[in-house]
């Protein structure tokens, strides 16, 4: 049987066609590898990530400072003041600058205006207002009630965790005037709160060398007390008297506590006294003795009331409600 002689060559055809499947696989992988070896660039000077950071280093600088320092219970707990002021923190950027991204560093530069406000608007009082007023270069307050800064930052993304990361020199005014907020306005709501509990009174033996109508108008008494509380160090407190009277207890709050009481029925029945105690946990205790005009001892009185403290969203609740209510 003759056989077929074996081909010398390929087929031209089938050459051609192996070759430009070689090239298609070559260039797809060249392709895939300038992807995966591209740097990924850092997020936008505006992006939510670097307004996120932006705040975090304001915050975390001024917590870290002696006025910003935040406050702890007897427990060692930050307290519901100081992190409702740090929660309630806003921040923002308007007239963003990007100069784009360096080459050899892969870090963004940008500048813009760093706008900020703090727990319902103090930011702006802090520097405006005439009782707490401020001077901090470079920071001033806008028509809306924001303060401003102008700052220059970095931005890059994390060789190891691609995580934003943001370096500025440019933010010490903001972190002095949240330092400085934090001082003026935190111990102000650490009494946030209600206050339940009792005021009574005992007539002193004393008294009964008084004319009749005034031993008797000092009758032993309880009276109860609820009181709330939002902002400041003192509870002002008004009860009308057996005697049809009036009665002002001026309440200043502490670890010392101090009761300030006047009150009168007639002209010739008016009375006075402090009564002083401590802050125990939770538990108010003050006690003293009320005076007449002559100095003669008419009661001897002592208030025990019970603090229930707003937690951090409660005291943004209460701000809330104020602020809907104006």
């Amino acid at each position: 049987m003759k056989r077929k002689p074996f081909p010398k060559s390929l087929p031209e055809q089938g050459l051609t066609s192996a070759r430009r499947t070689a090239a298609v696989a070559l260039t797809t992988l060249a392709a895939l590898c300038l992807a995966a070896c591209q740097p990924k660039q850092p997020p936008s000077c505006e992006s939510a990530e670097v307004q996120d950071v932006l705040k975090s280093i304001v915050v975390s600088n001024a917590q870290a400072s002696l006025s910003g320092r935040p406050l702890k219970d007897e427990a060692g707990q930050v307290t519901p003041a100081s992190s409702y002021f740090y929660s309630s923190i806003n921040t923002a950027l308007s007239n963003v600058f990007d100069a784009g991204v360096s080459k050899d560093t892969q870090l963004r530069s940008c500048s813009a205006t760093l706008q900020l406000d703090l727990a319902s608007g103090a930011a702006s009082r802090l520097i405006a207002g005439s009782l707490f007023s401020v001077q901090i270069p470079g920071v001033e307050v806008a028509p809306d009630g924001w303060v401003k800064t102008q700052v220059n930052y970095q931005v890059r993304l994390s060789d190891s965790t691609g995580q934003v990361q943001v370096q500025s020199a440019s933010l010490g005014p903001m972190v002095e005037l949240v330092s400085y907020g934090h001082v003026m306005i935190a111990p102000q709501l650490a009494w946030a709160g209600t206050w339940d509990g009792t005021y009574q009174c005992q007539r002193s033996a004393e008294a009964m060398s008084l004319p009749e109508a005034v031993a008797n108008a000092h009758e032993s008494f309880e009276h109860p007390l609820t009181e709330s509380l939002l902002g400041g160090t003192s509870l002002e407190i008004e009860r009308t008297t057996a005697g049809g009277g009036y009665e002002k207890l001026a309440m200043r709050l502490g670890p010392s506590i101090e009761v300030r009481v006047e009150g009168a029925n007639t002209a010739q029945d008016r009375w006075k006294g402090t009564l002083r105690g401590a802050m125990t946990g939770n538990q108010l205790s003050a006690r003293g003795t009320l005076l007449s005009l002559p100095g003669v001892p008419v009661s001897h009185c002592d208030i025990a009331l019970r603090f229930t403290p707003l937690d951090k969203d409660g005291i943004a609740a209460e701000f809330a409600k104020r602020k809907a209510a104006q």
